[in-house]
């Protein structure tokens, strides 16, 4: 079972620069050990990367025709032009496909039954089945700056707030609504009311303006483009979307929701009214520190929406409730939903210049969880106060270090090669001898060779924060238990990290049942050992190693220096150039002295 147990240590924080905070753990024992690292996200599948020749701002997908399962084309429009590729075996461009390549487009979709629409900014784009093209053009040195379409429907903003409607007849043919509606303010986006079941167009189309407004405007024939009811906003709106939420048991009126990225890095979610196309119900979330765009995408057979901002979140319905999960993945600036042979419900989506095709797995998980191995059971972990990166100390009882290992299976095979008596045990030996030098088994499977009790191994790691790499690891002498960590920064050299590990040496694991012989022969002490962290957080290297009477159980970055706790004694330490030095102490009386003391007073 996928859990945390056992956890043994555990920091929070955005260690890797997500914008959002990442739970570091220690979790699991000896070589089945691992550094998990939980992000509140859903798991994103990676289909393809493909770089594009510049740095796009929009991406769609269109079918063909009504009858067919999987989308035939991706629209890729960059600054000065427009990409068609076709989507099968391969994404290829496409030659055929009757778009305009030499502007960019501001919205694409199929309409009708075999038809397809380009919207720019000078102009409508229709693009029939066997290739007859019909335009229709924007008045003169207006320009089309916001587009809404559909199957049926297409709605254009010009500059200056005026509004161009367009249905498309029995005969396949896009006719302009005679009246056209001119608004106060620019129109900032656009979206149309999903088609309900038995109707032939959308009964709203939703408009966000410049000043701080939306409104719900009516697709009724009695009353085509009459404001129905307006919101008003903190922000000017940068996206608009209205999703239709069937209920769970597939009966009744689906509930219409509106969905509003504002400017501001907030999601306002309100619920419209059927008949009336009153907003209500209004709710908020902010979602990062960039402008919220919104793209309809596939989740579940589902309608779902995919938000961009300073980071991308999926807002979906699943097991009778709305999820509102960020995904763990690079930040997206724009997204369509894709659907092919390879990939029922994925997202093609832009970052930076290249166009990713993905896919989200996991549905309703709260984190996203990634593992890296460790040798050893990890004890302790700490963080370093300006790079990505941490260190941690690994120890196991009983347990020989790497060195250790290859001295046993050397003696092992001398002793083999030593008992052979003629040539074909010789030869057997020789082959085994090999395979004990050679071969290692490996422990996650078959566990680590025990050693006898009071052996101690251990290493120190320095761990990248945001792939998990380790990026130096240091392995302690055999019989050195490495228990605490601290990075201290001391005052004489105030720019400098230092990694400060503190140890006992030949330490019991229960002193209680030590013999006086045992002791004799095995002195129990401690020390520190000191490293420098490179200014970019890239490694570490060992400085010196400073012995203690007693092993080492906690270390403190303390007014610029360390403070070192061992036994009864509190020490404070300054770094000096061959180990570090002792400046102060602090001994502490024993509880029963004290309470000898206590009792003899009161009597």
């Amino acid at each position: 079972m996928d859990s945390l147990c056992p956890l043994t240590d555990a920091v929070i924080g955005d260690f890797a620069r997500e914008d959002a905070a990442q739970l570091y753990t220690l979790v699991g024992r000896g070589a089945r050990s691992h550094l998990k690292v939980l992000r509140n996200g859903l798991e994103i599948s990676e289909m393809a990367v493909s770089d594009l020749p510049g740095n796009p701002n929009a991406v769609w997908t269109v079918k063909k025709n009504i009858e067919d399962q999987y989308d035939s084309y991706i629209i890729v429009s960059f600054v000065n032009a427009t990409l068609a590729l076709t989507i099968g075996d391969t994404v290829e461009e496409a030659s055929d496909s009757g778009f305009l390549p030499t502007t960019p487009t501001l919205g694409c979709s199929m309409i009708g039954d075999d038809s397809l629409v380009q919207i720019y900014s000078e102009g409508i784009r229709h693009i029939r089945a066997d290739k007859r093209i019909n335009e229709w053009k924007a008045p003169p040195r207006r320009q089309i700056v916001r587009c809404a379409v559909n199957r049926r429907q297409v709605a254009v903003a010009l500059s200056g707030g005026e509004l161009v409607y367009f249905e498309l007849d029995l005969n396949g043919t896009l006719n302009e609504f005679t009246e056209r509606k001119l608004f106060n303010a620019d129109i900032a986006c656009m979206t149309f009311s999903e088609i309900s079941e038995g109707e032939l167009n959308s009964r709203f189309l939703a408009l966000g303006t410049v000043d701080n407004a939306v409104r719900i405007i009516s697709l009724d024939p009695n009353d085509m483009l009459m404001p129905l009811s307006t919101q008003n906003l903190p922000c000017p709106p940068e996206s608009i979307l209205l999703i239709d939420t069937p209920n769970d048991d597939g009966k009744g009126v689906a509930a219409v929701h509106l969905n509003i990225g504002l400017q501001n890095g907030c999601l306002f979610r309100n619920t419209v009214d059927n008949v009336t196309g009153a907003i209500m119900d209004t709710r908020t979330r902010y979602l990062g520190t960039r402008p919220v765009k919104l793209f309809k995408v596939q989740v579940q057979g589902r309608s779902a929406i995919l938000c961009t901002s300073s980071r991308s979140w999926l807002l979906y319905h699943f097991q009778r409730r709305f999820h509102l999960t960020p995904l763990s993945y690079a930040n997206l600036e724009y997204a369509a939903s894709f659907c092919s042979n390879q990939c029922a419900e994925g997202v093609v989506a832009i970052s930076a210049s290249t166009l990713r095709i993905i896919a989200a797995e996991k549905l309703g998980v709260a984190f996203n969880v990634q593992s890296f191995e460790h040798r050893l059971t990890p004890r302790r972990i700490a963080v370093h106060p300006t790079k990505p990166c941490l260190v941690a100390i690994e120890t196991d009882h009983a347990a020989y270090t790497e060195v250790t290992k290859t001295i046993k299976r050397n003696q092992m095979a001398n002793d083999v090669e030593a008992m052979a008596t003629d040539e074909t045990e010789a030869e057997l030996a020789r082959e085994i001898a090999m395979n004990l030098r050679e071969k290692k088994l490996d422990e996650r499977v078959f566990g680590a060779p025990r050693a006898a009790r009071g052996k101690w191994a251990s290493a120190i790691s320095l761990i990248s924060a945001t792939t998990g790499e380790k990026l130096t690891y240091f392995e302690l002498p055999q019989d050195e238990n490495a228990k605490c960590l601290a990075l201290v920064q001391f005052s004489k050299h105030p720019d400098a990290v230092m990694v400060l590990v503190g140890c006992g040496v030949n330490e019991p694991l229960n002193p209680n049942t030590v013999t006086p012989e045992e002791a004799a022969n095995r002195p129990v002490r401690g020390c520190v050992y000191t490293f420098h962290l490179s200014p970019t957080g890239d490694r570490f290297d060992f400085l010196h190693r400073t012995e203690t009477p007693l092993p080492v159980g906690a270390i403190h970055d303390f007014r610029g220096m360390a403070l070192v706790g061992f036994g009864r004694f509190l020490r404070m330490y300054d770094i000096g150039q061959k180990k570090l030095l002792a400046k102060c102490e602090n001994k502490k009386k024993r509880y029963r002295e004290r309470e000898r003391k206590r009792k003899a007073s009161e009597s």
